[in-house]
């Protein structure tokens, strides 16, 4: 899951053991807990998960089935990796159950031809639950690895303690949320840029950055921020011309298909452009009724302020006031006194604006 030459570096330091023993000590931290949500299917008003947008256990089955056999009344939310994973992560489950004699049928309604729907759809949700878990120790290993390759082992540490124990990980690691595999290929991306930043731009390097990239928009579409700054910086820092064309190509090629394939637009075309049109409805639905959510805002100076405003307090939530001062000391001191790490503020500002 790295350019070979990475792998073949942190093989030779011991660097993978401790990544291992940071993803073990993260999985510890998230597995707790980790059914959180699950339904007791006894009708079929009480087969999803209480988390808001956990569409597990139906949601990635109903999402495969469409694929087949498209339906009118889609879940358009969000585009087909992640339902793509847990849905790979069912079928060995599945497979069981089929010949085991405990699916009798494929019906679409309640209880779908299981002989103990309960205990099924509670087993699922249980797998799709331990995907996010998986995911969010990808994340805190990935922000191990970006600290490490950017300065040292001690910086890694610190980077994936920082990641584990942010409230939004303790929350979504345990839930059937797209955030995670987001948050995870998005980490997977951020530490080949501190690799590419620290050591050298080679192709290879910006082919994996480009893989991370697409299959992290595939999942979620604002993971497009983190992204979007990352060429321009790396580019400058390339003198030759030959490296900067062939990199350049090579990265956009992986990313288009690691986003084509991921979010199901090369598998289903009609449903995702259903999804970008249902996005873009929502979009002007907000524009035109404020109401419409709880918390909408001009296109105004004032509006940003009041936007700006809101995202602090999220930060806060999610990193503490004494973690937020320590951010923003860091930013300033990066600004102010160390300007050479200030491409290391390229995914955060990217993502913010």
């Amino acid at each position: 899951m790295m350019p070979t030459s990475l792998l073949r570096t942190a093989l030779r330091h011991g660097e993978v053991r401790t990544a291992l023993v940071v993803g073990l000590l993260a999985a510890v931290v998230y597995l707790p807990g980790f059914r959180w949500g699950a339904p007791f299917a006894t009708h079929t008003y009480l087969t999803h998960s209480w988390g808001v947008d956990d569409e597990t256990p139906l949601g990635p089955l109903a999402e495969m089935h469409n694929i087949l056999d498209p339906k009118p009344d889609r879940s358009l939310g969000y585009p087909l990796m992640h339902p793509f994973l847990v849905a790979a992560a069912y079928a060995p489950y599945m497979a069981v159950l089929v010949a085991s004699g405990q699916m009798e049928s494929r019906e679409p309604v309640y209880p779908y031809g299981l002989a103990d729907p309960v205990r099924v759809l509670r087993t699922l949700s249980g797998i799709a639950h331990l995907v996010s878990v998986l995911m969010g120790v990808t994340a805190v290993v990935a922000a191990f690895f970006a600290g490490l390759w950017y300065h040292d082992r001690p910086t890694g540490l610190v980077s994936a303690a920082v990641a584990m124990t942010a409230f939004p990980m303790l929350y979504y690691a345990r839930t059937g949320n797209v955030d995670m595999t987001m948050l995870a290929f998005s980490g997977l991306g951020v530490a080949t840029y501190c690799w590419c930043l620290r050591n050298r731009f080679t192709v290879r390097a910006v082919l994996w950055l480009g893989v991370w990239t697409g299959l992290a928009i595939a999942t979620k579409e604002a993971a497009f921020g983190i992204f979007a700054l990352m060429p321009a910086v790396l580019l400058r820092r390339t003198p030759d011309p030959r490296t900067r064309w062939t990199a350049s190509i090579a990265g956009l090629g992986a990313s288009i298909l690691a986003f084509g394939f991921g979010s199901g637009l090369f598998v289903e075309p009609g449903r995702y452009i259903a999804h970008v049109k249902f996005i873009a409805g929502k979009v002007e639905t907000v524009a035109t009724d404020p109401q419409w959510v709880v918390q909408a805002f001009p296109f105004t100076l004032a509006g940003h302020v009041g936007l700006a405003r809101l995202q602090l307090g999220y930060l806060v939530d999610a990193l503490t006031l004494p973690g937020l001062c320590l951010v923003l000391a860091a930013v300033v001191w990066i600004v102010g006194w160390r300007r050479r790490h200030v491409p290391l503020l390229v995914p955060a500002v990217g993502y913010a604006a």
